[in-house]
């Protein structure tokens, strides 16, 4: 309340203070009474004459902006649907509710696939589609082991995968790394 007090102390003086008179009556000066000025006539803001209209482009329409369009990454789409029926179907096969009869090669045409996906996304310098491939690369592999009967799918599907996708972290980072200035 200290840094109050200075004001309340200046209120008080300028209201102990006598107002200034507004109308000193001892000045010479008269007052005059107001006279307002004379309009011009409404005739002359009728119409103004056509020499003086300056003819002007009317101003560009201006195009309204939407919200933007939901777009779909297809091949991120396709990705994740055939992600969701690949655990679909190791889900079945896991519980024994469907036999998979295919021929013993497929896990080599897999693995050829993936092979080329990594490279040409390697090429391409796509960082996330080299990664996928690897992925594959890796189930591709566990699945080529447990047909020739060497180990059993379900024990080594992670740590296959898990391989392949750090050495597919790796490959990336020698042949995508960025330049830097030395």
């Amino acid at each position: 309340m200290r840094r109050l007090r200075p004001i309340r102390r200046r209120r008080a003086r300028e209201e102990a203070q006598e107002p200034e008179p507004l109308f000193d009556e001892s000045s010479s000066d008269e007052l005059q009474a107001f006279v307002p000025v004379e309009s011009a006539p409404q005739d002359d803001y009728a119409a103004a004459p056509e020499e003086d209209f300056i003819e002007q482009e009317p101003p560009p329409a201006r195009v309204r902006r939407t919200a933007p369009r939901l777009t779909i990454n297809l091949p991120a789409l396709v990705l994740v649907a055939l992600l969701l029926a690949a655990g679909v179907v190791g889900t079945l096969v896991n519980l024994d509710r469907i036999d998979l009869s295919v021929p013993d090669q497929w896990p080599w045409g897999l693995l050829a696939l993936a092979l080329l996906w990594l490279v040409v996304a390697l090429a391409r310098r796509q960082v996330t589609p080299a990664l996928g491939a690897a992925a594959l690369v890796g189930a591709s592999l566990s699945a080529l082991l447990d047909v020739q009967g060497i180990a059993a799918w379900r024990e080594t599907m992670i740590g296959a995968v898990l391989v392949a996708l750090g050495l597919g972290i790796v490959l990336r980072g020698l042949l995508l790394r960025q330049n830097s200035p030395a």
